[in-house]
């Protein structure tokens, strides 16, 4: 007579060692995907500022509110700067019915960082005839939302004529 339960269990053994060394009977991989909405960068100035005052007077005409939104997550940091056109009263060519504007100039009051957010520097502003720097967030320390308050300064000259001058402001970010 053989005997087969030696055998029987050595097989049965050498299966389960088979099975402890080779892992599990079943496996399946699963993809992990995360989705990051970027925003971006933008500036929103008042529709309207005015101001006024008298021949041969400095008017300040106040601009809150000025909102910049670094959504973009970079990191990369930004520059805001404003620039304006001559303030004219619309009536033609005529002496004294123009402000240039090289004359005006921005001065920024303030910069405030949302909640948790850094605080920024003030510039020292400048003239609108050309591009002058209102705000700046610094790289790695600037995403998020700011507000910056300012004001330009109107020099009206001693032949301007009494009446409505207007312009345009412009602000970028970049």
């Amino acid at each position: 007579m053989i005997r087969r339960r030696p055998l029987l269990a050595a097989t049965v053994a050498a299966a389960s060692m088979l099975a402890f060394v080779a892992g599990p009977s079943g496996a399946d991989e699963t993809t992990i995907t995360v989705t990051i909405a970027g925003g971006n960068l933008t500036i929103d100035a008042p529709a309207t500022v005015t101001g006024s005052g008298g021949i041969n007077s400095t008017v300040v005409v106040d601009v809150p509110t000025v909102a910049i939104d670094d959504g973009r997550g970079s990191l990369l940091g930004w520059t805001a700067t404003a620039s304006a056109t001559d303030l004219t009263t619309g009536g033609g060519d005529e002496v004294g019915e123009t402000i240039l504007a090289t004359t005006l100039l921005w001065g920024t009051d303030s910069i405030t960082p949302a909640e948790g957010q850094t605080a920024i520097s003030l510039p020292a502003g400048g003239s609108l005839g050309v591009s002058s720097v209102i705000a700046v967030g610094a790289p790695l320390v600037s995403p998020g939302e700011f507000t910056v308050d300012g004001a330009i300064t109107v020099p009206v000259p001693l032949n301007a004529r009494a009446g409505e001058y207007t312009g345009t402001l412009t602000t970028t970010i970049s």
